[in-house]
């Protein structure tokens, strides 16, 4: 450039005072050779710049300057400064080039993905839509969703996150007292044994191995379990509930003494009545196992002492029927005495003992009457005791009761059999003289 300004000049004005080099021998016939070159320039017409025609439109031919706006050298463009397509290195803007470009609308290029940017030149953020694998991202759905958590981390029960979209109700990283493994509320019931909410088992609901509460089924743990054929459990017996956990029920064949059983036989047993309590004639229940007939709680119109069907000629006085007699010479067919007052003399003490005791029962040589709590075989007593002997015969032996010989018709006294002696059996009267 030097050497053609220098000769523009000179051939415009004839001086060459301004060219710090002699130049060789120009011809003005329109071309100047130069000789050190062999090649040939035509001369530039008056005020006209030379340019070499194999140079590309825009490309002086020289080393290009970066930001002069013209595209020269090694330049893949030059917009005179960074631009949407062009780096201010005047190479083509790229994603990935390592030039951060912010015309390009680049945050960041580290020439691919890293831990602070995503491979789209935009900075690495967890919720971006970008997955960054450098960020220790697995996922990135731009919040929660059913397959990432939102920290970006791969949605698994158990990772200690909840992921509500995913379906977890919570996530402790594993079983704990308020969560199961399966990312769901810790509730008795729901088919997941969790040890640590104190479930031993855990069956959705009552089982024949697992009560309602998630424990081993047990009668007499308290926990009815309808399943394992429990009717009830109340920790053991009560007044509703055996100790087989079945209702308590008279006639079960189990004695609950709290439900107010003194037996339970199973149904009625010659030891035991059908409501549970001790067969005993007298006590108002009737017990055929037993051998009654009927139970009025004694003596009855319709029912004997001795717990058999009252009628007239079974040999058992019954005051209350009406009868004065049952049987003997004195007696007549209606159970009557004779007005000639010369009765059987046993169905005469009978007939006055039922007067005065409500137990009277034939003995040798007598009848004995007396009120609770005494009972037949009681021989030894205070005289003070309730009991009478009305003598029937003359028994010297004393197996009437009596310590002396009793007339026949003689109405005792009480007295102590066991510590006799004369006198000791006042004659209170007599009970039908012959």
């Amino acid at each position: 450039m030097m050497l053609r300004s220098c000769l523009t000049l000179l051939a415009l004005t004839g001086l060459a005072a301004g060219c710090v080099f002699d130049p060789p021998p120009v011809e003005m016939t329109g071309s100047t050779s130069v000789g050190d070159s062999g090649s040939t320039a035509s001369a530039d017409a008056p005020g006209e710049t030379t340019v070499d025609p194999t140079a590309a439109d825009g490309d002086t031919g020289g080393p290009g300057v970066c930001g002069d706006g013209a595209v020269g050298g090694d330049e893949e463009c030059d917009d005179e400064g960074e631009s949407a397509t062009c780096n201010a290195d005047c190479t083509a803007a790229v994603c990935g080039d390592g030039q951060v470009n912010a015309a390009a609308g680049e945050e960041c290029d580290d020439e691919g993905e890293s831990a602070t940017c995503d491979v789209d030149c935009t900075a690495s953020m967890c919720g971006d839509g970008v997955v960054n694998r450098a960020a220790g991202e697995t996922c990135d759905d731009m919040g929660r969703s059913d397959l990432c958590n939102a920290s970006c981390t791969s949605a698994l029960c158990g990772d200690s996150v909840i992921n509500e979209a995913a379906g977890e109700e919570c996530d402790d990283g594993g079983l704990s007292v308020g969560c199961d493994d399966d990312c769901t509320f810790a509730v008795c019931g729901d088919g997941l044994i969790n040890p640590n909410a104190g479930e031993l088992c855990d069956d959705g609901g009552p089982s024949p191995e697992c009560d309602p509460d998630c424990t081993f089924v047990n009668c007499g743990d308290g926990v009815t379990n309808p399943a394992a054929g429990e009717d009830c459990d109340d920790a053991g017996q009560s007044m509703t509930c055996d100790p087989d956990c079945t209702f308590a029920v008279c006639g079960d064949g189990i004695v609950n003494m709290m439900a107010g059983e003194e037996c339970d036989g199973g149904g009625e047993t010659p030891a035991c009545d059908g409501d549970c309590t001790p067969s005993e004639c007298g006590d108002g229940t009737t017990n055929v196992a037993a051998g009654e007939q009927c139970d009025d709680a004694g003596e009855s119109a319709a029912c004997d002492v001795d717990c058999t069907v009252a009628f007239c000629g079974d040999g058992v006085v019954n005051m209350s029927a009406g009868e004065q007699c049952d049987g003997g010479p004195v007696c007549d067919a209606a159970c009557q005495l004779d007005v000639n007052c010369n009765p059987d003399p046993v169905a005469a003490a009978m007939a006055l003992c039922m007067t005065q005791f409500s137990n009277c029962v034939i003995e040798t040589g007598g009848v004995v009457g007396w009120d609770p709590p005494e009972c037949t075989g009681c021989n030894c007593g205070p005289p003070t005791d309730p009991w009478r002997w009305y003598c029937t015969a003359d028994d010297p032996g004393g197996t009437n009761w009596n310590c002396a010989p009793c007339l026949l018709g003689e109405i005792l006294g009480p007295h102590d059999p066991c510590m006799c002696g004369a006198g000791t059996s006042p004659v209170l009267g007599n009970f039908c003289a012959p």
